[in-house]
């Protein structure tokens, strides 16, 4: 379809798959030989008709911008320096240049179907998205189409891109030129509170799977969403299936309350226990109504930690392996039997629904969310 925008000018508009259209910028020009002359400098040679056509192909995934710009022909008076520009034009002359130029200058051309199922997207950004969680959800939200990845930061990104996005590496001027709706971070957690108050006080939501959160940190970022009205969800884990193991142990916990937890990550992790693990034990001793005994009081560990980690009198164990990603298991024993709930996840992509889930929940969902389990239906 062609939409006039301005005499003499129109924009022509193919969607070409999912979130993905071909844009292509039209001015006939009839303005006499002089100008056309002057456009001939701008204009692909052997364009005898002078008429200028910048194709663009937007893509969701390179955030609000423009990838592979390709000026086929153009002699826009904007770049002639003849006349008043025109939005069009204007617009047109910061493609033209070569710049990255958001489709917002863009958008009050496009037609209202195009603009309606434009303006239902979720403008996200990824933080740490050159780590291995970070670049799946890059991948994910490419996928989505009721979202666009506006940005990727990553500290090591200078000078790289992460499917075909540019990697910045200031999260601060990040936010402030791609404005995100959300973030997600999956960086450390020696640097993930730095990065929230940055995101946080900026009015941006935050979607964390980082973990290693103290009870003070949690405390913190609750008035920060609160003084900035925004939302921010901590899950120490998007697994479907690590929710409902948490479930199963919940009610197994009525019955069986004598129990251990056993995580185990691979060997990159950088703190122990896991947040799955500390979730899990909250939500078991929620059931047991606090500390249980367990195991005999007078044992003696004849090497340090040998019994693990304690959380309300139940045991935590951290195993760090090559060939894991993200299992755990919690043993239940009573008199003459024992029952095992355990959750393995095979490869990243299983946790990204929740991670997804996190990004359209809380665009409209104001405060701290701890837990994936708090967002599902």
């Amino acid at each position: 379809m062609i939409e006039e925008i301005s005499k003499g000018t129109g924009i022509k508009v193919d969607k070409i798959g999912r979130n993905s259209y071909t844009v292509t910028i039209i001015e006939q020009k009839d303005r006499g030989a002089e100008n056309i002359s002057n456009s001939r400098r701008d204009t692909e040679e052997g364009n005898e008709r002078g008429t200028a056509e910048a194709e663009l192909r937007v893509r969701a995934y390179a955030g609000m911008q423009v990838n592979n710009l390709q000026t086929v022909a153009f002699g826009w008076r904007a770049i002639n320096g003849n006349g008043t520009k025109s939005p069009a034009e204007a617009g047109a002359a910061s493609f033209l240049a070569g710049h990255w130029a958001h489709l917002d200058d863009l958008f009050f051309c496009l037609p209202k179907e195009i603009k309606g199922e434009m303006q239902k997207m979720i403008r996200v950004m990824v933080n740490g998205a050159l780590g291995r969680m970070g670049h799946t959800v890059v991948q994910t939200v490419m996928q989505q189409e009721d979202m666009e990845l506006v940005g990727a930061v990553d500290v090591f990104g200078k000078d790289k891109t992460v499917e075909g996005c540019p990697v910045d590496t200031d999260l601060a001027q990040a936010l402030e030129t791609r404005k995100p709706d959300v973030v997600v971070d999956f960086t450390r957690p020696d640097v993930v509170m730095g990065n929230l108050r940055t995101v946080l006080n900026a009015g941006v939501n935050a979607v964390v799977g980082t973990t290693g959160f103290t009870k003070e940190d949690l405390e913190e970022l609750k008035g920060l969403a609160e003084k900035n009205n925004v939302g921010i969800l901590v899950c120490p884990n998007f697994s479907m299936g690590a929710v409902l193991m948490m479930k199963i142990a919940a009610e197994v916990a009525k019955y069986f309350p004598q129990v251990e937890i056993i995580e185990m990550h691979h060997d990159k992790k950088l703190d122990a226990p896991s947040g799955t693990a500390i979730l899990t034990a909250q939500k078991l001793a929620e059931v047991r109504g606090g500390f249980v005994q367990q195991g005999n009081p007078d044992e003696e560990e004849k090497l340090p930690h040998a019994r693990g980690s304690e959380y309300e009198g139940m045991r935590i164990h951290s195993v760090r392996l090559p060939g894991f990603v993200a299992s755990q298991e919690i043993i239940f024993g009573s008199m003459g039997e024992t029952l095992t709930v355990r959750n393995d996840p095979v490869s990243r992509e299983c946790y990204m629904p929740g991670v997804m889930r996190g990004c359209r929940t809380m665009v409209k969902r104001k405060g701290l969310v701890y837990g994936l389990d708090q967002i599902l239906d």
